[in-house]
């Protein structure tokens, strides 16, 4: 069996894919591949089998939005980035986290550099190793635009709560 972090996130968040032809993995690439679906009415192909699909699914939504809700602009000198407050809540039992810590700016008693805050958002400060990660590319000047894709994948982290 292989343990795959899904996203890369911690070590607690992990999804078994055993290495079955259902799982659609290419063990010559290292990559998830096509699963042929013969049960289904025109034999669909996937990436991966339901079962595999059902446990992921909840996952991938889960980064879609964050990718959907974290923007990155330029202002002057700074580099900043707008994350939504439901991913910035930190009672959740569960879901995505970010590691924001990799990234934004901390004062000197370790509370955040929040540029501006927002009732459904607030703007911090990157720190220069994560512009350095990113590049300048992503970070248009002025406006905010939708960059969470450009993440590297150990910016985040998955908490279930155990069953």
């Amino acid at each position: 069996m292989y343990w795959v972090p899904m996203f890369s996130y911690s070590p607690r968040c992990k999804i078994m894919v055993p290495p079955f032809s259902h799982g659609g993995y290419d063990p010559k690439t290292g990559q998830f591949g096509t699963c042929r679906r013969p049960h289904t009415e025109n034999k669909d192909c996937r990436p991966t089998c339901g079962r595999i699909n059902s446990i992921s699914k909840h996952y991938q939504d889960e980064y879609r939005f964050a990718a959907e809700n974290i923007m990155l602009c330029k202002r002057g000198d700074e580099f900043l980035i707008t994350i939504d407050s439901q991913l910035l809540k930190e009672s959740r039992e569960e879901d995505l986290f970010l590691k924001k810590q990799r990234f934004i700016a901390t004062h000197g008693d370790g509370s955040w550099q929040v540029v501006q805050a927002h009732s459904t958002a607030r703007i911090f400060r990157l720190i220069s190793i994560a512009v350095e990660r990113l590049g300048e590319q992503p970070f248009p000047f002025g406006d905010a635009a939708c960059s969470g894709d450009k993440f590297p994948a150990d910016w985040f982290y998955c908490w279930h709560k155990p069953d």
